[in-house]
């Protein structure tokens, strides 16, 4: 796989992660909170269909590379607390459950493992005027470079520095961005829950179960943003992400 044609210097890519630490200028806050808006508009659809009963009657679980770049991963991710561990397999499941539904069939699956174990690497300790997802691209580059050339490595990067960012899309972002993002927030606010069958979801969560999440991951939220004030988790705390995570339409 090549590297797609991104601008690495996007609001959240990794040039400008790498350039700005994740700091915000009040134009970038304001695009994003426009994004932030429509995100939770879709949540409030998503959840009433979720009500309604609207979600397919079936969805097929993903099978994990087998490659040793993906074993590499696992034993990073392993470092990790038993939350974030839990959270970022359900990120995994529940994103490449939503590229099957979406119909992207050339979202490679190493990278995509690789980047959902390790995307929030980051969050197990914080570092002041340092954006977390630094400290997960890094944890991420280390497992993939015995294994990728340059630009799978690139791609992997670009795609950790991105999943946080409001708003990103397959075009500006690639799909790996796009679905460790859709999988993380399906398991943290419950958005596009809708369009995976319950039993799947059960399932995932019987697996990889959520206990102690919504505490844990709400205080590593406040940390995170106290660390980074002008960060795009400052923002996202600012904008309620906290309360869409508790009040998420799943267990935990």
């Amino acid at each position: 796989m090549t590297s797609p044609l991104l601008d690495h210097d996007r609001v959240g890519g990794i040039g400008w992660l790498e350039r700005t630490g994740g700091s915000l200028t009040d134009e970038e806050r304001r695009r994003l909170r426009r994004h932030i808006l429509l995100g939770q508009l879709a949540g409030v659809t998503g959840r009433l269909a979720v009500l309604l009963g609207r979600r397919p009657d079936s969805t097929e679980a993903p099978t994990p590379p087998d490659s040793a770049m993906a074993r590499a991963a696992e034993v990073a991710a392993a470092d990790q607390p038993p939350t974030l561990v839990e959270h970022s397999y359900r990120t995994w499941l529940f994103g490449r459950a939503l590229a099957s539904f979406d119909g992207v069939s050339d979202l490679d699956d190493e990278l995509f493992y690789v980047a959902s174990l390790l995307h929030d690497a980051g969050l197990v300790s914080a570092v002041t005027g340092e954006d977390f997802t630094l400290r997960s691209v890094a944890a991420a580059a280390e497992v993939a470079a015995p294994h990728c050339g340059h630009g799978d490595v690139l791609v992997l990067r670009d795609a950790v520095a991105a999943h946080s960012t409001p708003g990103v899309s397959i075009e500006t972002d690639g799909a790996v961005a796009f679905f460790v993002q859709a999988g993380a927030t399906c398991d943290l606010g419950g958005l596009r829950l809708q369009h995976l069958a319950k039993s799947f979801v059960a399932d995932t969560l019987e697996r990889h179960p959520r206990r102690g999440l919504v505490d844990d991951i709400r205080g590593r939220i406040d940390v995170e943003a106290d660390a980074v004030p002008d960060g795009r988790f400052a923002l996202l705390r600012r904008t309620g992400f906290g309360l869409a995570i508790r009040l998420a339409p799943l267990p935990g």
